[in-house]
């Protein structure tokens, strides 16, 4: 995508890092040293440490809220100053900026619209994926570009913040990086299906304690009240429009972005059930409940 310099833009930011310490504010300097015009989110500092699933689940609800030339920084790194890449991801009308390491697996998901893969397909969905027709993924190899000296432990405010600087202001990425054909898609970014069931697992759960799964809509607009959600031994029957349509029970429903979410009238339904990032969270449809095959 091509800027006007000089613009001002927006820079997302979604880290691990808290707000106990000063590293937010360190990455946020790190940028208005570099265009002091650009206006910067704070999505989310509080992901949990090194908690990919979240922060991809997170970085994935963010495309196409926020005007066109955003970009979107992530860094939560436990593979920082290893020899994983990093890269710049042109999406056509927003950018991402962040370490190759799966958290733009929701992302590449949407644009391949890919929502389920069948039992017998061991690989899509993880390691490396051919990038997605319409993106220009660039690998960040350009050190003039970058904060010096740079920090084998915060890329965060000596290379994603700065290069994000460098393409509001109107440098395309193609100056800070070479071209590449393959990102990294996290393993279990997307549920499997099985005959009439779709086996998911958790990969949010946000500060009501809601928890959310990695199964979308497409697959219960069928007959919603004969859906099954499980989650360990708890079965929850029927996915529900609102959250007020029970009360002093667990409620499975669609979140706003597009997902499949197991909640609890005014409680915390992760409490409730100690539920954590990765474990299973499954779907059983009934045939007359279920809704098609989503590509």
């Amino acid at each position: 995508m091509k800027r006007d310099s000089l613009a001002s833009s927006v820079i997302t930011l979604t880290t691990d890092f808290g707000l106990s310490s000063a590293y937010v504010a360190l990455l946020k300097g790190a940028i208005l040293s570099i265009n002091p015009n650009t206006i910067l989110i704070d999505v989310t500092h509080e992901i949990a440490i090194g908690d990919i699933a979240s922060a991809a689940y997170i970085v994935g609800t963010l495309n196409g809220y926020f005007p066109d030339g955003t970009i979107h920084v992530a860094v939560v790194d436990p593979g920082v100053g290893s020899s994983r890449n990093s890269l710049v991801i042109d999406m056509g009308s927003q950018f991402f900026v962040g370490p190759d390491n799966g958290l733009a697996s929701h992302l590449y998901h949407a644009a391949e619209k890919v929502s389920i893969i069948q039992s017998s397909d061991d690989n899509i969905g993880f390691g490396s994926r051919r990038t997605p027709e319409g993106w220009q993924v660039y690998t960040l190899n350009k050190p003039e570009y970058w904060n010096h000296p740079v920090s084998p432990t915060f890329h965060g405010r000596d290379v994603f913040g700065p290069v994000a600087a460098h393409i509001s202001l109107g440098v395309h990425p193609s100056s800070m990086g070479n071209l590449t054909s393959e990102l990294v898609v996290q393993k279990n970014s997307v549920p499997r299906k099985d005959g009439n069931t779709v086996s998911g697992n958790i990969i949010y759960i946000d500060s009501f304690g809601n928890i959310v799964s990695n199964i979308t809509k497409e697959w219960i607009e069928g007959d919603r009240t004969t859906a099954k959600i499980h989650i360990g031994t708890l079965t929850v029957v029927g996915v529900d429009q609102y959250y007020s349509e029970k009360n002093d029970d667990f409620i499975g429903l669609i979140n706003s972005a597009g997902y499949l979410e197991l909640a609890y009238s005014g409680k915390s339904a992760a409490d409730i059930l100690h539920s954590q990032i990765g474990e299973s969270f499954n779907l059983e449809l009934s045939e007359r409940g279920t809704a098609g095959n989503p590509t």
